[in-house]
């Protein structure tokens, strides 16, 4: 039981840290994660280099996303999701944050490079909310975990600070699916992809992403397999495959309203066409657009130095 427990815990655990990369303003298009947060999750609108190196040691805070998403890589119906969240961020020797690579668990790093985790998450989709999935199982929420590479390939300074970056990345995450009374591993994905920001003014930064995705048998088979169990007149039987997923373009802005409050919103194109899945009864639409308002609301800070 105690062992039940603590598997919980930690579960709710890496999916607040997760959820949190709300703040991030960048949505990952991992598996049509129209809800996938990850990265950039604290970069302030007005820093300069001796300011950066200040940024307070630990925050807490709160907020909270609303999507209109789709309920699954190609699904042909979305609903709407909202979703409250805490906001925690530390900054140690792992755990770092600045203006132009955001808040992430750096292990390797010079000036053209990182080494460091991604993370992850979509919306669950309830059994029968989905006509296409009528009778199957749901589709809990999933978190996602893993290494990322990073490569700058170019930056635009404005003093000693960067205003404007393009990177090159590549994310491998592992992928679990709960539904708070149970952990399942649900396979692997990886996600290279270019990533590009700049500041439109003091107060605003628009940033884009463009990738591709590609799936592991377990995770295709999540959302694209029919087993026999699920064989309807209209929905044949269906082995999914490893393979590519999609094409995302992710474009959105964050507003820096205070320092303790900023806005983001965030409008995420996924392409399915010449997905290894192409032929399954549960791929139903090419294209898929979903949009995202979230804010992020940091109420406690600790300061650098402070016990």
């Amino acid at each position: 039981m105690l062992k039940k427990k603590n598997e919980k815990f930690i579960l709710v655990c890496l999916l607040a840290f997760s959820w949190s990369k709300l703040s991030a303003a960048n949505i990952d298009s991992t598996t049509d994660l129209n809800s996938k947060l990850n990265e950039d999750a604290l970069a302030n609108s007005k820093t300069n280099t001796e300011q950066t190196e200040k940024l307070p040691k630990f925050e807490i805070g709160m907020g909270g996303a609303a999507a209109n998403s789709f309920d699954y890589p190609a699904a042909d119906q979305q609903h709407f999701h909202f979703l409250p969240f805490p906001y925690f961020i530390y900054r140690g020797s792992i755990f770092k944050s600045d203006r132009d690579r955001g808040t992430r668990a750096e292990f390797i790093s010079d000036d053209y490079q990182t080494f460091d985790l991604s993370f992850g998450g979509s919306f669950p989709s309830p059994k029968d909310s989905n006509l296409a999935r009528a009778g199957m199982s749901s589709l809990d929420w999933l978190g996602e975990v893993g290494p990322r590479y990073n490569v700058r390939l170019w930056s635009q300074q404005k003093g000693k600070e960067s205003t404007s970056s393009l990177r090159a990345q590549i994310s491998w995450r592992a992928v679990f699916a709960t539904d708070f009374s149970r952990v399942k591993d649900q396979g692997n994905l990886l996600q290279p992809q270019l990533s590009y920001q700049t500041y439109l003014a003091d107060q605003i930064r628009l940033f884009s992403k463009l990738g591709v995705i590609f799936a592991d048998e377990r995770l295709a088979s999540y959302f694209y397999e029919v087993q026999d169990k699920d064989v309807t007149e209209f929905r044949p039987r269906y082995q999914a495959r490893p393979g590519f997923l999609g094409t995302s373009l992710d474009v959105g802005l964050t507003y820096f309203w205070s320092k303790s409050l900023r806005i983001i919103l965030s409008q995420d194109f996924s392409f399915f066409s010449g997905s290894a899945n192409q032929g399954s009864p549960l791929f139903r639409k090419s294209e898929n657009q979903s949009t995202l308002l979230a804010f992020i609301w940091v109420f406690h800070v600790v300061e650098q130095g402070s016990d």
